[in-house]
């Protein structure tokens, strides 16, 4: 009888497994993308499911304002042909490491200016693969080795990402307020770990303008407002100071 009643509750944990189990395989992944409430002016995380199409994040980002912004792509390639010409004529291989590659233009730069070695850098993978179609259709994806990770994930030596650490470091992740895209980590990270000593970083260094306005609209972002409910009867009174 007891063998029997072990059968039986054996046989209903395996069953429960295996229920939960297909449960929990037809559940799809779950990811979290940022997206800027114009209401509030903050940033919210939003959930996707994991067949969400990335490209289009690529499609809304501001890619094309960086693009056709002409002054400053003209300030990046000349300070990058003043790198390579430098490293040549000391004698010494030009080898560019581009952080944060996006569509590869500060790679497509590099390359004009006769650098001997390009590796460039892009996380978002869905934008790494535009990266590498963009290089093939600019004739240079012979030149530049795109790696779809983080700078802080790369590797240098034989079986490395990099076969040797770069001498020039060429990077656009800067924000409106010039470090929020976590810049001062990764340069650190990059001067440890992945460049020369003696290494040119284009930009080497940066100044910030400030300008004071009196906003009403930007002050409520950063105010606290009563909470009330669907009856608009107030729940929470905000403090008064």
């Amino acid at each position: 009888m007891q063998t029997v009643i072990c059968k039986k509750v054996c046989s209903l944990v395996v069953s429960s497994f295996f229920k939960r189990f297909h449960s929990f395989k037809s559940i799809k992944m779950q990811v979290f993308t940022q997206k800027r409430n114009p209401l509030t002016g903050g940033t919210e995380w939003d959930v996707q499911h994991d067949d969400y199409d990335y490209h289009q994040e690529i499609a809304r980002s501001a890619f094309a304002d960086m693009l056709h912004d002409t002054e400053r792509n003209k300030k990046y390639y000349r300070a990058l042909q003043l790198a390579i010409e430098k490293m040549h004529n000391d004698g010494k291989k030009a080898n560019v490491l581009d952080i944060g590659t996006g569509t590869g233009l500060l790679s497509i730069m590099a390359a004009k200016c006769g650098a001997d070695t390009i590796t460039a850098c892009e996380a978002f993978k869905p934008m790494a693969e535009c990266c590498l179609k963009i290089l093939e259709r600019n004739g240079v994806s012979h030149k530049i080795k795109v790696i779809p990770k983080r700078s802080t994930d790369l590797t240098v030596g034989e079986d490395g990402d990099m076969n040797q650490k770069a001498n020039i470091l060429v990077t656009e992740v800067f924000d409106t307020e010039l470090i929020g895209e976590g810049a001062l980590s990764t340069f650190d990270h990059a001067h440890k770990n992945l460049l020369e000593e003696d290494c040119i970083v284009v930009p080497d260094s940066a100044v910030i303008y400030a300008q004071v306005v009196e906003c009403p609209t930007l002050q409520k972002w950063n105010k606290l407002n009563d909470i009330a409910d669907d009856d608009l009867e107030i729940m929470l009174r905000a403090p008064s100071k």
